[in-house]
């Protein structure tokens, strides 16, 4: 027979900035629990990833302690094309108004959508929609409570599972939105989240295996720039590149500034020689400093290319 472990309160703080055009800026601090034999261990660990738009950058951290300083020093990162790497937990749109990062409107437009109900609840009546169920070792379902008086905000969704057709939807997965308040564009957001999900799987009875109580602040309209969705890569840190399937460590020896500063410099001196042409030798001396920029430039891609060559072989030496 099952038995219930004791229950653990773990701690989360996550933070999430999109823009208009998709992009998405995601930090995460969280207590994870390590279980050993002779007792279980609470580690913090973070995550810092950022999607521009073409692909995803994620960093992450790990310290027993939660010092801050030492969750600045990232350890691993990795590099993906898909912007859901960039996304961790659960998106905070999809408790107001989506359904894996779409509009959940959209839903209605799908084949298998359907309407099957209304319900009342304490935020006012509700309409349920049902998506297309799916089959893979048993039906899929989720449901949505969709509420006209809260500006048609999602206050209610549930991932549903049943083994065959004749036995009845269970729900696993639920969110309850709480405590709505209607923001100056007319929007209608929760201040608080209660997440339940329960384990359905196996011949024992459904047992409860988490339930989260999150408090959320929304800020609407924020001020950000292009820096806000550019990730640099500490030196030092493992790379997972799956775009283009290689590990390696990141170098510390050639950064983009170092870079820009050496053909800043390079400039700077065919400048000043070109000033000269009109002395004499001044053709030998521009000559010489546009020399200065074509070796500047060679040396920098000798650079680049024997640090990268040393480092994928450096990871491949790990991966053995």
């Amino acid at each position: 027979m099952h038995r219930d472990p004791e229950p653990m309160t773990l701690k989360i703080r996550y933070e999430l900035l999109q823009d208009a055009s998709g992009r998405v800026r995601c930090d995460v601090t969280r207590q994870l629990p390590w279980f050993r034999k002779e007792g279980s261990i609470i580690n913090w660990h973070r995550c810092l990833s950022v999607w521009d738009g073409s692909r995803s950058t994620r960093l992450e951290a790990t310290d027993r302690a939660g010092r801050p300083a030492a969750l600045e020093n990232f350890h691993s990162a990795v590099i993906a094309s898909e912007a859901t790497e960039a996304v961790q937990f659960q998106h905070p749109r999809e408790y107001i108004d989506s359904y894996l990062l779409e509009p959940a409107s959209a839903l209605l437009a799908k084949e298998g959508t359907r309407i099957v109900g209304r319900v009342r609840r304490k935020l006012g009546e509700a309409i349920v929609i049902e998506a297309a169920q799916t089959q893979n070792d048993g039906y899929w379902t989720s449901r949505f409570h969709i509420t006209p008086k809260l500006g048609f905000a999602v206050t209610y969704a549930a991932h549903l599972f049943r083994r065959s057709e004749a036995d009845p939807w269970r729900e696993y997965l639920i969110f309850e939105g709480m405590d709505y308040t209607q923001h100056a564009n007319g929007v209608w957001l929760p201040r608080r989240v209660v997440t339940t999900r329960w384990n359905l799987w196996g011949d024992e009875p459904a047992y409860l295996a988490a339930r989260k109580d999150l408090v959320l602040e929304w800020e609407l309209d924020p001020a950000v720039d292009d820096s806000t969705f550019a990730l640099r890569i500490p030196a030092g840190v493992t790379v997972r590149d799956k775009v283009n399937d290689k590990i390696y460590i990141q170098s510390a020896d050639i950064t983009d500034q170092m870079i820009a500063d050496q053909v800043a410099a390079a400039r700077r001196l065919a400048q000043e020689q070109g000033e000269k042409l009109a002395s004499p030798g001044g053709a030998r001396m521009l000559f010489a400093a546009c020399a200065a920029v074509v070796l500047a430039g060679a040396l920098i891609v000798y650079r680049i290319k024997r640090r990268r060559k040393a480092t994928l072989l450096k990871a491949g030496q790990h991966e053995h």
